[in-house]
């Protein structure tokens, strides 16, 4: 018998204007805990947006009597969230099961895509037995979703007219997420 000794992490998230910092959040696991802080003179809100099927939902206050707010995500997926000041401040991040060697996050480093921004079409590098590249808007709708070669460690993605501005592209191993950053699309 063997045991694994496993640590949550705290990941902060500055909350200042319209702004979260960091905007992506990835490669947090079930048990960590998001902590937003309250960054600016001006009280802020964080409000759950778009959240896993049995995830909790949260709108939180932030201001000189609450300055931080803590969540600590229940169910993998990406988890999307915003803030009062305006519409399109909206941030997110990805939950992924625990592993006791961080297998994902060795997964993870492998992968990378050029050029960011982006006009048209960009380069994939992956793992061998990557099966999937998913485009997500930032309400967490996919928009687009390709299946890769498992033999390859690379492919050309055309963004098939996708609208300029800021979106997640997740890459997946069957069902398990194993990469997940921004992509900025411009004309």
């Amino acid at each position: 018998m063997f045991f694994v000794e496993s640590k949550a992490v705290i990941h902060h998230i500055g909350v200042d204007g319209c702004s979260f910092n960091p905007a992506v959040n990835n490669n947090i696991h079930l048990g960590d805990t998001i902590r937003w802080y309250w960054d600016a003179n001006v009280p802020r809100r964080t409000s759950s947006l778009n959240v896993p099927p049995g995830a909790l939902t949260w709108d939180a206050q932030l201001d000189a009597n609450n300055q931080e707010f803590d969540y600590v995500p229940t169910v993998e997926g990406q988890y999307f969230y915003k803030s009062n000041i305006m519409p399109t401040c909206i941030a997110s991040f990805m939950i992924l099961a625990p592993v006791g060697i961080n297998e994902l996050d060795k997964l993870a480093s492998t992968c990378a895509f050029f050029p960011n921004p982006v006009k048209t079409t960009f380069l994939l590098i992956h793992p061998k037995n990557a099966s999937s590249v998913q485009i997500l808007d930032l309400e967490g709708k996919i928009v687009q979703e390709e299946s890769l070669d498992i033999k390859e460690t690379n492919d050309d993605i055309s963004l098939n007219g996708l609208k300029p501005g800021n979106y997640i592209i997740n890459v997946r191993q069957r069902r398990t997420l194993i990469y997940s950053s921004k992509l900025i699309v411009v004309d």
